[in-house]
């Protein structure tokens, strides 16, 4: 029963995966991200893939990481300036619970691929190729001035 329920909803619930990590890879290039750290995204992306939950505590870290560099350093979008301390650290917030949201849904992708079945690494490959995909897509679609501030 429980693989019929993932099979049936695989499509959606990868949709919304890679959505998510379109809108992460928006994000970063809005804030200007040095290349540091999309390397390292992308290299903790495919360690996630991989090895699934137990890689959430070191994808964690690194996304606390980012805000609190963020935060310290008072980064924001290139194009956007907050109006209020309290705006700015509400989209920080919310940020974070977007990167948690991503980090967890990623973790546990493996079983709604049904299509490798027992081929633990060709799926982590196939998330890989969905989530960078996800990352650069988003990061071209703001170099090319798409989704751009309301302002």
């Amino acid at each position: 029963m429980a693989l019929s329920i993932r099979r049936s909803y695989a499509w959606a619930y990868l949709t919304i995966l890679f959505l998510g990590y379109t809108l992460a890879g928006w994000i970063l290039a809005a804030y200007g991200a040095p290349s540091f750290v999309w390397i390292l995204t992308l290299v903790l992306t495919v360690h996630l893939a991989k090895a699934g939950p137990d890689a959430i505590a070191l994808s964690i870290t690194w996304v606390v990481s980012l805000l609190w560099g963020a935060a310290y350093l008072g980064i924001h979008p290139q194009d956007f300036q907050w109006a209020t301390g309290y705006a700015w650290g509400m989209s920080l917030l919310s940020l974070w619970f977007l990167a948690l949201l991503l980090v967890v849904q990623l973790a546990f992708a493996s079983p709604f691929i049904p299509r490798y079945r027992d081929h633990e690494m060709q799926k982590a490959y196939f998330l890989v190729k969905l989530i960078w995909s996800g990352l650069g897509i988003g990061g071209l679609t703001y170099a090319l001035g798409g989704l751009t501030w309301v302002g």
